[in-house]
């Protein structure tokens, strides 16, 4: 670290010995303390060095006038401690160093004093402290210091005399101070500045560090794992080099924590990612793929021979027993292998395959290793019809919107909901979004489904206003093909007017991955929806893109804080996670954006958000999904102004 950047942080340190600890928990909070106590503590400090110059010059009242005003200056850092007020401390400097400078003119020959230029620095070091409204008060009290001073002289009114006979050497020393003070306050408030966005920029890289592991192991989590996979195999295509990508299943993991409790199925998991992470080679990938699942992604191999090597010294290793619980435990693993390059294999289908063979491998019993065969292709009839299955399914009426409510946390009420897609199949039931929505973008399928639950989304929240229950807004989500498409902002506004739904009513949910492929493209279409009235969310912020760079840019009204957060608050005592969560929801307040906080399931996770400030909440804790009927039930409620479905 540079020498200035070490004192810096030294003199922040030192400053924070002032601000109460319930101050520092807020980055916006915890800059305007730093601004109040760096410039009590700059004022106080120079103030001794212009006493000198007075006293040099003969004029020792002006000398005790100043000390003394140094003095109350000084106090202002000891009431911020004592008080936790950030504006009574605020408004003690200003008003000693308004007085001051008041005192000095007029005892220096009034409006032509070298100090009556002075008085400017009060408004000047209020617009930085305090802002607009601290300013334009200060700029009055400065004007009307300098009339008064004016009209007592020329109405007659004696000024008093001083004994300074060198005016001239006092011109000079008052025009240098000016010039060192305003440079000095704005050195001081760029520091304040700097260390803000070193912290915001700090918490974002923790952001994006916890959402590319897996919380339990510290492995890979899915969402790298694809993308180290996808860039893996376009270096095997130009390097004509083989990839294997191995899926490795612990075999009976349930009776683990059946039998030994989930606290020591979760420490086998962590032995288990360890274990894999030391059988493989730097360049080598794992993650934790899901519950008792992992990946191992391997690249620049000579044959399949160098694929099942791996794959059987990875059996070896765990033949070795592992300790849970203080017992030993020995487990067995399935592992499929899948290698690319391979004729019609992309990436959904190299992972497809590895799942076919680990489930072939399981067939054959514990400690097996088994390659994909394309003889083994029967599981992918189900993908086939499911994926055959979309285009009926919006014509047969099979798919369906359930709706979660969005809760204000100021006002305990439901103040939107979020439209969810459905799908009921005839032959498989109930389909998770998961398995279908990467069909119907694959297909194309998704712009008329997307323009479907737009459609169905507002004349359902047209249809509870005309049953006279509470107004709320309606948030859907936007696939990257959508928000491509060359009419998407023509067809929402269609869509809009057609449901007779008032602005302010309809939330465009978009990921932040999506959002920054085509970064300007994306601005001006949700420019010209929210010039329309829209609104425009950005849906689970944080989960590896943040960037306040894109957040200056887009025209977004919402940021949605991702589960991945959310799931981690509520312990205590409140450690990283909380501060993280904290500094998404003061970064987006300074951006005049509102934060939704998705995934809330406990008590504590909801008292959390509360105290750092988040605007709104879903999650299990209030409400699943429901029935646009059952919704309605729910609104219904609020019309008694006793209902209060928040929990305290």
């Amino acid at each position: 670290m540079k020498l200035s950047a070490r004192w810096a942080s030294r003199y922040l340190a030192a400053t924070h010995w002032f601000i109460p600890a319930a101050l520092q928990h807020e980055a916006a909070t915890l800059t305007r303390a730093e601004n109040v106590v760096g410039a009590a503590l700059l004022a106080a400090t120079a103030g001794p060095f212009y006493a000198l110059a007075y006293y040099l010059l003969g004029f020792e009242r002006a000398v005790a006038e100043i000390l003394l005003c140094c003095a109350v200056m000084l106090a202002s850092p000891l009431l911020l401690r004592a008080s936790g007020s950030i504006g009574a401390a605020r408004e003690l400097f200003l008003c000693a160093l308004f007085f001051s400078f008041t005192w000095l003119s007029y005892h220096l020959g009034g409006i032509s004093a070298p100090t009556a230029s002075w008085l400017i620095t009060g408004p000047l070091v209020a617009t930085f402290l305090g802002g607009v409204w601290s300013a334009l008060f200060w700029l009055a009290m400065s004007c009307l210091a300098a009339g008064g001073i004016y009209v007592l002289a020329a109405g007659g009114h004696a000024l008093p005399p001083h004994p300074v006979h060198d005016m001239a050497m006092l011109y000079l020393v008052c025009h240098l101070g000016l010039f060192v003070v305003v440079l000095a306050f704005a050195l001081l408030f760029e520091l304040t500045k700097t260390q803000g966005f070193v912290r915001l920029e700090q918490a974002l890289g923790t952001i994006t560090e916890l959402a590319i592991r897996d919380e339990l192991t510290g492995l890979l989590n899915q969402r790298l794992l694809r993308d180290r996979l996808r860039h893996a195999m376009e270096r095997a295509d130009r390097n004509r080099r083989l990839v294997a990508l191995l899926l490795l299943n612990i075999n009976k993991f349930k009776e683990v924590n059946d039998a030994l409790g989930y606290q020591a199925g979760d420490a086998l998991l962590v032995q288990a990612g360890g274990i894999l992470r030391g059988c493989l080679r730097d360049c080598d990938s794992v993650a934790r793929w899901s519950g008792d699942e992992f990946v191992a992604l391997l690249e620049d191999l000579g044959s399949e021979a160098d694929a099942r090597q791996v794959a059987e010294k990875i059996l070896d290793r765990f033949g070795l027993p592992l300790a849970a619980a203080g017992r030993e435990c020995f487990i067995t693993l399935s592992v499929g292998v899948a290698l690319y390059p391979a004729e019609g294999c992309d990436l959904d289908a190299l992972l497809k395959r590895a799942d076919i063979a680990m489930r072939s491998a399981r067939a054959w019993g514990e400690n097996s290793v088994q390659l994909y065969s394309s003889a083994a292709t029967a599981p992918q009839s189900e993908r086939l019809a499911l994926k055959n299955g979309l285009r009926d399914a919006l014509t047969r009426g099979q798919l369906f919107l359930e709706y979660q409510p969005q809760f204000a946390l100021g006002s305990r009420r439901i103040v939107g909901v979020e439209a969810l897609l459905r799908w009921q199949h005839p032959v498989y039931g109930r389909i998770a979004p998961a398995r279908f929505i990467a069909l119907a973008e694959e297909t194309g399928m998704i712009v008329p489904i997307g323009d479907w639950v737009l459609r169905t989304a507002c004349l359902q929240n047209r249809a509870w206003r005309d049953a006279g229950l509470p107004g709320v807004k309606t948030a859907v989500n936007l696939s990257a093909r959508q928000l491509r498409h060359p009419d998407l902002a023509a067809r929402v506004l269609e869509i809009v007017r057609d449901a007779r739904l008032p602005h302010g009513c309809l939330d465009l949910e978009i990921t932040e991955g999506v959002l920054i492929d085509d970064l300007d493209g994306n601005q001006r279409v949700l420019s010209a929806l929210r010039a329309a009235g829209l609104l425009v969310s950005i849906d689970d912020f944080g989960s590896g893109y943040s960037s306040l760079n894109y957040l200056s840019e887009l025209p977004v009204d919402i940021l949605k804080m991702d589960g991945l957060f959310v799931r981690r608050l509520g312990q205590r005592p409140r450690g990283r996670a909380y501060a993280i969560a904290a500094a998404i929801v003061a970064m987006a307040h300074s951006l005049d954006l509102q934060v939704i906080a998705e995934s809330v399931e406990t008590d504590e996770q909801l008292a959390d958000l509360r105290a750092i400030g988040c605007d709104q909440a879903q999650g299990y804790l209030f409400a699943r999904p429901l029935a646009p009927e059952q919704l309605a039930a729910l609104l219904a409620c609020q019309t008694d102004p006793a209902a209060a479905p928040l929990p305290a």
